[in-house]
């Protein structure tokens, strides 16, 4: 199973891939963040579409997983991030599914022994929405 989870901050795309299962995976090399640089734009948007789309197709993912973000209140996603979601969503032919905070503690929980592979800080979140795709 390869799985790509992505976590939207901003304009920005926040990746981490993986393969293997629950008990064993490696980290795949992929670019680690794309960025919608104008979203009013119409390159930019084809441009972060078409990264995406690349990563994706050349990496073989066959799940793509976005963290969810609120859609009101003080923590809500900014517009851009809702417009990254869609691009996403269609350059995907992968499975693309959501997953929320609550579900990633509740991940973690099940998997106490889980222990994160050399990331940035920044990361975490988008693997740990990988990693909750993947099989026993």
């Amino acid at each position: 199973m390869r799985a790509c989870g992505i976590e939207l901050k901003g304009n920005t795309a926040v990746l981490v891939a993986v393969t293997g299962n629950k008990e064993q995976f490696e980290l795949l090399n992929v670019v680690k963040k794309i960025e919608l640089a104008e979203m009013y734009d119409n390159a930019a948007v084809e441009a972060f579409y078409s990264e995406i789309k690349q990563v994706l197709e050349v990496n073989a993912i066959e799940r793509v997983v976005i963290k969810k973000r609120g859609e009101k209140g003080r923590f809500a996603g900014g517009p851009a991030s809702f417009k990254m979601e869609g691009l996403i969503q269609l350059a995907a032919s992968a499975n693309t599914s959501f997953i929320s905070g609550p579900q990633i503690t509740a991940l973690l929980k099940k998997n106490p022994e889980l222990s994160l592979p050399k990331l940035s800080k920044y990361q975490e979140q988008a693997f740990y929405a990988a990693f909750s795709q993947l099989s026993l």
